[in-house]
């Protein structure tokens, strides 16, 4: 049975805390062991901040275009092409500002911390998008 009921402001609120409880239960379990996977997604990440500090230092240098030539993309971001860029990417601006910059998170946590996140995010929306659907009772056992 559909409803197509809007989410209220009592789901929005509830959607944030089952997203911000998920954070919390993630980041609680960041330093376990690299699993096997992680380990392809956390090097070619290393590759991709190689590839973000040259763009800053040729920015930097007014040589930008040194930073978009095949020999350079080609050398950064050619490792575990078989899997999307985007999150592979965001584990690089991850490890960058909050490992790196700020020394805010161990060098594995600030690599998992965008995957928690997504997911934490995702969390709330299914809870929110089952609202809509099936009410709250499902929206929390979907959640």
């Amino acid at each position: 049975m559909i409803r197509d009921e809007k989410p209220d402001m009592f789901d929005w609120l509830a959607a944030a805390v089952l997203s911000l409880g998920t954070l919390a239960l993630l980041l609680a379990t960041m330093e376990i062991g690299v699993t096997r996977d992680e380990s392809f997604y956390f090097h070619a990440a290393y590759q991709y901040i190689g590839w973000f500090d040259a763009l800053w230092a040729n920015l930097s240098s007014g040589h930008l275009s040194e930073s978009f030539t095949k020999a350079n993309i080609d050398r950064h971001w050619s490792y575990n092409t078989e899997h999307p860029v985007l999150m592979k990417t965001l584990f690089a601006l991850s490890h960058q500002l909050f490992h790196d910059k700020l020394e805010w998170m161990s060098d594995s946590t600030a690599f998992r911390f965008p995957g928690a996140v997504t997911a934490s995010a995702l969390v709330g929306l299914v809870f929110v998008w089952t609202r809509q659907l099936a009410g709250r009772g499902a929206a929390v056992v979907a959640a």
